[in-house]
């Protein structure tokens, strides 16, 4: 959960202006949407870049899957579920990106949407010095690859096109028609001269370790890998919440008040599933219903009554590891 928390916070207000401009093209013509679409994305994962959450982003899909079953959760997590519900409407949803060439090629060349003719700095090279040399002869390069619609070719070979303009204006290699090939030069540049500290080679290195991280990124996140939701109940809307996860029955039970509360709200009961987008109030409620938030109370203070709770409780976390998580019997439906 700490790396939700982290990714709550971007993006950063310095891409408002950038993301405003083009916006407000789409009063002017539909079709935008699609670049608007993709240069969100790139904005939203420059910041994954620049926390160093790339492996998180990555896997964020099954991390939203599992909330029921993390290992580390604590009361940061419960904490962090009441500051979103008091910063944010709780039926708002999390759109997870889609991640195309298109949205590749802005960390090296946006265009403006009206006229293909001008265009500016993409976020990996944008924050340098704007009389670097270096810069200027990369961006000009990178026009180029924009200009053939190379956004419509396979990832792989833009990936390649990027690497060795790279490649060969940072470290002077030759053109490699290897993706696996390419990635070991340039892995090999930044170990060889990381004990070298002129502003020079930390320029370089920066701009190199940023595109490895970049095309992490972008040959492993799965765009097709859906969001699951079986812990709503699909087929009969007469209840919210299926029996699957012991954990989910258990808060629940305990926490009446907030059950109730989540079935009067229209948008809650009558929320309709989807791969790429959840709603806030269900990451909320997966992470304060994990397996480690499990409650067994008899309403006894006596010594013996209390460590019988504490055994039980461990009992049950034992059991409920053993079946993967899961829970088919219970007498309560929501």
């Amino acid at each position: 959960m700490k790396y939700l928390q982290k990714l709550n916070k971007i993006i950063s207000s310095e891409h408002a202006d950038l993301f405003n401009h083009f916006f407000i093209k789409i009063g002017q013509n539909k079709g935008n949407m699609k670049k608007i679409d993709s240069l969100l994305c790139s904005i939203f994962i420059h910041e994954v870049i620049s926390e160093e959450l790339e492996e998180n982003f990555i896997n964020i899909k099954k991390l939203l899957n599992n909330l029921y079953n993390i290992e580390n959760w604590n009361k940061i997590d419960e904490k962090w579920c009441i500051y979103i519900e008091q910063k944010y409407k709780i039926t708002s949803e999390i759109c997870l990106p889609y991640i195309n060439n298109l949205s590749f090629l802005y960390f090296f060349v946006i265009n403006d949407f009206e006229n293909i003719n001008d265009k500016k700095k993409g976020f990996l090279i944008d924050n340098f010095d704007k009389n670097n040399k270096l810069i200027d002869c990369l961006y000009n390069d990178f026009v180029v690859v924009f200009n053939k619609e190379i956004q419509n070719k396979k990832l792989n070979i833009l990936i390649l096109e990027i690497g060795n303009i790279l490649s060969k204006t940072l470290i002077n290699k030759e053109y490699i028609n290897n993706l696996d090939v390419l990635f070991k030069n340039i892995k090999d540049y930044i170990n060889s001269e990381k004990k070298i500290e002129d502003d020079k080679n930390i320029f370089k290195r920066n701009i190199l370790n940023n595109f490895l991280k970049l095309t992490n990124i972008y040959l492993n996140y799965n765009n097709e890998e859906s969001l699951i939701f079986d812990d709503i109940e699909n087929e009969n809307r007469k209840k919210l919440f299926s029996n699957k996860y012991l954990s989910l029955v258990n808060y629940l039970n305990n926490n009446d008040n907030i059950y109730q509360k989540m079935i009067s709200e229209n948008r809650i009961f009558n929320f309709v599933c989807s791969n790429n987008s959840i709603p806030l109030w269900l990451i909320c409620l997966r992470s304060l219903a994990n397996y480690k938030n499990i409650i067994v109370h008899f309403g006894e203070t006596d010594t013996l009554i209390l460590n019988f709770e504490k055994e039980f409780i461990n009992k049950i976390l034992e059991k409920i590891k053993k079946s993967n998580y899961i829970f088919q019997n219970t007498d309560r439906y929501y």
